[in-house]
């Protein structure tokens, strides 16, 4: 779930968007559980629900339960969550996904790319994800 990327996928943006995407439902997408990634120095984890809404779970205080939202650009899964950082999903099956990540701020350039793996959610996420349903 959830947090969004991109020279495989930078997408620039002046502002954070947050508030005015649409999240994109889809009960059948294979980007829909529970994943967990390195990112930074911890772990971040990401519910991704039928609907589209995303919970983030991280190491970070800054990022431990904000939300995000899946949705569409141009044929493009992505994800961008509440602080102004933006996923792209590519690479996606049942076992992972692979994510590629630009923050929506000019202090912070740069993409990332991450690999979520399916499950392996750590126990200060538990009862964050039983609540997000």
């Amino acid at each position: 779930m959830l947090m969004v990327i991109l020279l495989s996928g930078c997408i620039p943006t002046e502002t954070n968007q947050y508030q005015e995407i649409q999240n994109y439902a889809d009960a059948n997408a294979p980007y829909v559980g529970e994943w967990t990634a390195g990112l930074g120095m911890g772990l971040t984890a990401l519910k991704i629900n039928k609907d589209g809404m995303v919970k983030v779970c991280s190491s970070n205080p800054d990022a431990m339960g904000i939300n995000g939202k899946v949705y569409k650009r141009k044929k493009r899964t992505l994800i961008i969550i509440e602080n102004g950082w933006l996923y792209e999903i590519y690479n996606m099956n049942v076992d992972y996904f692979m994510a590629s990540s630009a923050r929506q701020s000019s202090t912070q350039p740069g993409t990332q790319h991450f690999k979520f793996q399916a499950g392996q959610v750590p126990e200060e996420c538990i009862e964050l994800f039983k609540k997000f349903e």
